[in-house]
């Protein structure tokens, strides 16, 4: 495939998702409005722990008045539970491998998307990862996000040659405890990055390819075929 016929990556950072889903879609005033303080706060975060945003911030970065946030949200909790299910959606809609038709090619493609979208939104990662800890309508919303994720990985490993070989409930823990290992290595790579981690995996490619090696030797128990 030659690089002007091969497809352009997604765009990943969520604060140009919506704003292009709001020039798209033709919205109108009210639900632009409500987009633009979904993606004002989406960019807070990115420079500033949820604990220190305020709203008088968000209605400042959307440009509009104090008291239009509570038109549209009770508190800041709601703007981020908001953001964080379009998030998620965004990228169930997307994280559908697309490169290659062997099982390391589409491990490596669906990888290099969720580095992807890790990298491009620390903020929310790191708010959801907070919050999932202090409230509890956060953490089911992220075990919700995470079984939907493991769910469709379970169903995809099952019918695989390597799936055959396995019961149900060894590829449940399989996909689970690599799952979890994803999500930590990301956390200790970006968010509170580890030296010896960063040292290892310079670049965001290389992190992908890594990762997505270590699923691959962890259901093949060899190397993929480079």
């Amino acid at each position: 495939m030659t690089p002007e016929n091969r497809p352009s990556a997604p765009e990943t950072s969520y604060r140009k998702i919506i704003a292009g889903r709001a020039e798209a879609l033709k919205l109108d005033k009210a639900q632009r409005t409500a987009m633009r303080l979904r993606a004002a706060t989406a960019e807070l975060l990115e420079t500033c722990r949820y604990n220190d945003l305020r709203v008088m911030d968000i209605a400042r970065k959307a440009n509009v008045a104090h008291g239009t946030f509570y038109t549209y949200y009770k508190q800041r909790s709601d703007i981020i539970f908001a953001i964080i299910q379009e998030y998620f959606e965004v990228l169930g809609e997307t994280m559908r491998p697309t490169v290659g038709t062997d099982e390391y090619s589409r491990i490596r493609s669906a990888t290099g998307i969720f580095v992807g979208y890790y990298t491009s939104n620390l903020g929310l990662m790191r708010c959801l990862r907070a919050l999932s800890e202090q409230d509890a309508e956060f953490a089911a919303l992220k075990q919700q996000i995470d079984s939907s994720w493991f769910e469709r990985n379970i169903a995809h490993l099952s019918r695989t040659a390597i799936g055959a070989s396995m019961n149900q409930d060894d590829i449940r823990l399989m996909v689970y405890a690599l799952g979890a290992m994803v999500e930590e290595f990301l956390y200790i790579r970006y968010q509170n990055p580890d030296p010896n981690v960063v040292k290892l995996t310079e670049t965001e490619a290389d992190v992908a390819e890594k990762l997505a090696r270590i699923w691959f030797r962890a259901l093949y128990l060899r190397d993929p075929a480079d």
